[in-house]
């Protein structure tokens, strides 16, 4: 079961394997300064302060309710991050590598181009989402990006080299069907790859 109390902690190990720590309090709330968490979620309402020690969260980072938090230091994501809806976070003039998938829902903001930005799993920008770039941030997604939200990508630039350099199934797929298969094709046989071979495959997925 889940145990409710109030504590003061002058010490806190968060970052042993599937420990959860959940700031939940209606109110704004101090993220205690521990290095690592493992699971980390900032719920209930209001600002949830983030330290500039905290670097590294091991598993998943999920902000639910009406939680907000913005970034105060490089900050590395080994699992997934979750940005559910009503949620906000802010990336600041800070680094963030988020190794999972990114699932936004509320809204994830990125408000200074300092710093380097890269998502390195799946990001999806859910309906009633929103991904804003008004920092204009240089930003990489490693294995794509699908939007059925609202995207204001700035002057940035959206980087998705890698994906297609290591051949990201997936990733080719959704952006071959984006481009259209017909133009893909065309540009095929344009550079002579394939030749009379690339219009064996079907065009629509």
């Amino acid at each position: 079961g889940m145990v409710i109390a109030s504590l003061t902690l002058s010490n806190m190990d968060a970052s042993t394997n599937v420990n959860t720590v959940n700031y939940y309090r209606a109110g704004i709330q101090t993220v205690m300064a521990t290095p690592t968490y493992h699971h980390l979620t900032l719920s209930g309402t209001s600002a949830k302060t983030l330290q500039a020690s905290t670097t590294l969260i091991k598993g998943t980072f999920t902000l639910t309710g009406t939680a907000s938090a913005a970034t105060v230091a490089g900050l590395s994501v080994d699992g997934n991050l979750d940005v559910g809806a009503g949620t906000t976070l802010t990336v600041a003039a800070s680094d963030i590598t988020v190794a999972g998938t990114t699932s936004v829902t509320g809204t994830l903001a990125h408000t200074s181009a300092t710093g380097t930005k890269t998502y390195k799993g799946l990001v999806t920008v859910n309906a009633g989402g929103t991904w804003n770039n008004s920092g204009n941030s240089p930003i990489a997604f490693r294995d794509g990006i699908v939007n059925a939200g609202t995207f204001t990508g700035g002057s940035g630039t959206h980087t998705m080299r890698w994906g297609l350099e290591q051949s990201r199934n997936l990733m080719t797929v959704r952006i071959a069907n984006d481009a259209g298969m017909d133009n893909v094709v065309r540009q095929i046989e344009r550079v002579g790859i394939g030749k009379d071979r690339a219009r064996e495959y079907p065009h629509t997925y």
